[in-house]
Parts: structure tokens; sequence; C-alpha cells
């Protein structure tokens, strides 16, 4: 959709006087490459023309530089993804024209992004919106193959993907390692923003605090009772169900059973597969937002 719309996007650019270099991503992961090599090469304001994956991408690349302080760093957004979860947030048009107008009158906020990080090996991994461990890791794994209709196609390859999902026995340690949670687990949703999964709530957004992660534990629930359920995936009621837990916390320790294959995502891309931290950082980077 970016590719097929590039030539308006350049002009309307140009109408709103708003110069810009545009950089086309040539394989996967790349844009954290452009996004380093940018911000080198001196440029602090950046656009992401895509989806979350892409949003997700450039985030990786701002947070690993180190040339610039990240939050001397300015990041918009053109939507032209599946899921767009991010921008629901923030009340981002879903248009372009809309969006680049919006980015023309440079209304900004500071947000705060994940981090992840895996003892005794090197990985690490930011993320923007949502970490997910369990069921909607799984989701996303079998979703890579298809991605074509939106919140649609997460919805029903979720509902498909019960039938062979295997409910994961982990450890979860938070609040500086206070409280500890050892339990069969559906999934485990660590946001920073209001959306994941095309448009559907697992966290406790409405009581949102800047600097904490909202994490929602949902431990092993029945089909049966998820379809019974399903709208309050999308109103943001699952306080209501009893399988539902609802924490506050900057950092997080997560342990997995080693017997077990346990999927992990960040911003709807699938990760890592072993004990992870995660802990947040406080206005990492400057948004545009409505």
């Amino acid at each position: 959709k970016s590719l097929q719309n590039l030539e308006k996007i350049k002009t309307h650019f140009n109408n709103k006087e708003l110069p810009v270099k545009i950089v086309i991503t040539k394989f996967p992961h790349h844009e954290k490459e452009i996004a380093i090599k940018a911000i080198n090469k001196g440029f602090n304001k950046i656009i992401s023309i895509g989806g979350d994956g892409t949003l997700h991408h450039i985030v990786n690349g701002i947070m690993s530089q180190k040339k610039t302080k990240t939050n001397e760093i300015t990041l918009a957004v053109i939507p032209f993804g599946t899921g767009n979860d991010w921008i629901k947030t923030y009340n981002i048009p879903n248009n372009f024209k809309s969006a680049i107008t919006l980015i023309a009158t440079g209304n900004t906020k500071f947000q705060d992004i994940g981090k992840i990080t895996a003892p005794n090996t090197n990985y690490e991994c930011y993320f923007i919106n949502a970490a997910g461990i369990g069921f909607d890791g799984y989701v996303v794994d079998r979703l890579q193959k298809n991605k074509k209709n939106g919140s649609l196609t997460y919805l029903l390859t979720g509902l498909t993907s019960f039938f062979n999902y295997k409910h994961p026995t982990i450890t979860i340690i938070y609040n500086n390692r206070s409280k500890k949670i050892y339990t069969k687990i559906f999934m485990l949703s660590i946001g920073i923003g209001k959306y994941s999964g095309g448009g559907l709530r697992f966290t406790d957004y409405d009581h949102h605090e800047s600097g904490q992660f909202d994490i929602t534990l949902i431990r092993k629930i029945s089909l049966s009772k998820i379809i019974l359920h399903i709208q309050k995936l999308f109103n943001g009621n699952l306080r209501k169900l009893k399988e539902v837990e609802f924490y506050k916390t900057s950092s997080l320790y997560i342990i997995l059973n080693n017997d077990q294959i346990t999927y992990i995502q960040a911003d709807g891309e699938k990760i890592t597969s072993s004990n992870i931290h995660i802990n947040l950082i406080r206005n990492a980077i400057n948004f545009i937002v409505n």
C-alpha cells in the first residue's frame, strides 16, 4: 500500500512544504538499519510509512543508535499497515493525507518505550505499543503468512489457534521483585498503548499511568468462555472475568517453564523464546500525535 501511494504521498508532502528524503526498505527489519544510518547522518525527524511492524523496527533503530539522545528525536506515522494499533491510542488519522496534515502541525508528546532483554545473552528488543506472552505470541507466529484482512484475520486466526494452543506455565516477578506469580496462563499482555491484535483491548489503559506498564494476566480459560464474552475483548471490559487480573509495574521478569514452548511477541512481531526481563524507559521518544 505504501508503494502504491508513494507518488501521492510525495505530492502531499510538497503541498504542505515539508521537505523529506524517502527511503524504501529492501528486506525484513531494514527499517532499523535505515533509522540508525539516518540519525548518524544528522536527521532527527523520522516518519514511519507502514504498519505497526515498520514502526516497531524504526523504534528499535532509534533506541539502538548511540549518536543522538532518543528524546531529541521526533517520530511520526503515516499508517498503511494491517492492524495499525499504535495510532488508535492517539487518534492519528488512518488516512495518509490527514496524517501528513497532522505532521505539519508538529503537535508532539513524549512516550515511554519498553525494553526486553534475555539474561545471559546479548538479546535486546524495544517495543512501542504492547508485548505479549502466550496465546497472542502464538497467534502472531501463525499470522506471519497472512496479514491481508486486518482485524478480521487476527480474530479468525485467534479462534482457530485455540484448538492447538497449550497453556504454558510461567513465573512472573514484578514490582522490584517484591511480588511473584507462578501460574498456567492463557496470555500475559504488557501494554504501553491502548490496543493490540487489530483493535483488541487487553490492557487497562483507562487507568494508564506514565512510567508504568499496564499488565494483564489471563489465566487458563476455555474457548467457550472466550466466545461467550468476545465483545469484552473489544470494549475493555475484560476485568469482569474472574480469570483476568490487572497490575502496574515499571519492570518485570518472566521465567518460562523449560519443557514447554512459549511464544513471545512485541508490537506484533515474533521475538525470542527465553526467560526475559522487561523494563520501561521513561519519555524515550517524542511522537507527533493528535
